[in-house]
């Protein structure tokens, strides 16, 4: 996937594991971490902490950049008691409508364009010498409001991510010389798609539960370290309890067979008991790429690959003939 945050084809990490620890030995050490970074490259820093559901729930992003001061608000309560029919009946059906305040008073229109463009609809109202107006304005005349400043409105079941969306579209100045690291945490465990229940990050983390009745409601210890929007470390504490593996596996419609055949960890963990156990891997490329403040981790490797996974300096990857492939004994 070749994003600018992200390396074609390799990348190097950290990798850092840690026997009996807990979640919170782990946090410390990413603490000093931040630390460390922040006084080596001279800049200020501020750490945050929050849940994933916090994170979506304010930011709309597991990776928000918390140098903007926009985040997200909750108006359904206001839109179900308001004449707007559309809305109303979107929040019946399971709908949330969240919002982002800017002081943003002119483009609005091209922001909607964008929203369209990008699959989802928002709209807005914008206060001026002390009048509101907009697309919106004749529903929420009443609505308080600071003067020159706007609010935009997504309405459906991922307002929430749509949300995040707006928070960029709307971005507004903001110190760049701070580093803002957020702590992630409490991911859940498993996420309904497609009417299957899926592990929704990492499979081999410890659940928070050993109670799977509910999935929805199953948490596991898995973590992520964001900087600036970016993401620069993700990991967790292990499952390394064979039994509670084999249950939570269960849960995405794999048996024990299955896990045996596929994961020789599994084996691992029921044959030699490990201790308990967790770390994270951090990525370098993007750690410079922070650093050194660029926007592009390609800034910060050496020979990176385009965008179409080649190497534009040994020409490779290149075709391969049929007399080396009959060596090998490949087609």
């Amino acid at each position: 996937d070749a994003r600018h945050d992200r390396c074609y084809g390799e990348f190097y990490q950290l990798d850092v594991e840690m026997a009996f620890v807990e979640q919170e030995d782990i946090f410390h050490v990413l603490e000093d971490l931040c630390n460390f970074i922040a006084k080596y490259i001279k800049r200020e820093y501020k750490l945050t902490r929050l849940t994933y559901d916090e994170a979506m729930d304010k930011y709309g992003s597991d990776k928000p950049d918390l140098r903007s001061p926009l985040y997200l608000e909750d108006f359904t309560d206001i839109f179900i008691n308001s004449d707007l029919d559309i809305f109303k009946n979107n929040i019946k059906n399971g709908a949330i409508v969240k919002g982002v305040r800017s002081n943003k008073i002119t483009g609005l229109d091209k922001i909607l364009q964008e929203t369209e463009r990008l699959g989802f609809r928002s709209s807005y109202i914008v206060k001026k010498d002390n009048k509101i107006t907009g697309p919106l304005s004749k529903f929420l005349s009443n609505i308080p409001m600071e003067d020159n400043s706007s609010i935009f409105f997504t309405c459906s079941d991922r307002a929430r991510e749509n949300g995040g969306i707006l928070i960029n579209l709307l971005k507004e100045t903001y110190d760049h010389n701070v580093l803002h690291f957020v702590f992630i945490d409490n991911y859940p465990m498993f996420e309904y798609i497609d009417n299957k229940w899926e592990f929704s990050h990492n499979p081999f983390s410890l659940p928070q539960t050993t109670d799977f009745t509910d999935p929805s409601k199953v948490f596991a210890f898995q973590y992520d370290l964001v900087c600036n929007g970016y993401e620069l470390l993700s990991g967790g504490l292990r499952n390394y309890d064979y039994n509670l593996m084999v249950k939570a596996f269960s849960i995405v419609g794999y048996n024990e067979q299955y896990i045996n055949d596929k994961f020789a960890l599994a084996q691992a963990f029921k044959n030699y008991a490990p201790p308990p156990h967790g770390g994270f891997a951090l990525g370098i490329e993007r750690i410079l790429m922070i650093m050194l403040e660029t926007e592009s981790v390609r800034d910060v490797v050496a020979f990176p690959l385009n965008t179409k996974g080649t190497c534009i300096l040994t020409r490779v990857p290149s075709t391969v003939d049929s007399k080396q492939l009959k060596e090998l004994h490949i087609k």
